[in-house]
């Protein structure tokens, strides 16, 4: 049995250029703002990630000769 869920609506897209959901005074609050907060989130983490980590979360091998994001773990001697 498929699961599905009740939302208004999904309004999230990123080539508008939206940082934030805002609230008003004296509106009903909707879960498609709610949703299209977490959704905002969740581009501009992914967004971060692509910038400092590379886009391609390990499915892409790294070029030859670079250290690509390694880190290396220092003993104590």
């Amino acid at each position: 049995m498929e699961k599905r869920s009740d939302i208004s609506r999904d309004s999230f897209r990123p080539e508008q250029g939206y940082t934030s959901v805002r609230l008003q005074q004296g509106r009903v609050h909707l879960d498609a703002d709610w949703n299209e907060q977490q959704d905002i989130r969740a581009y501009e983490q992914e967004a971060v990630q692509a910038a400092y980590l590379g886009g391609a979360r390990g499915s892409t091998p790294r070029p030859r000769g670079s250290g690509g994001a390694r880190l290396r773990a220092r003993v104590p001697r």
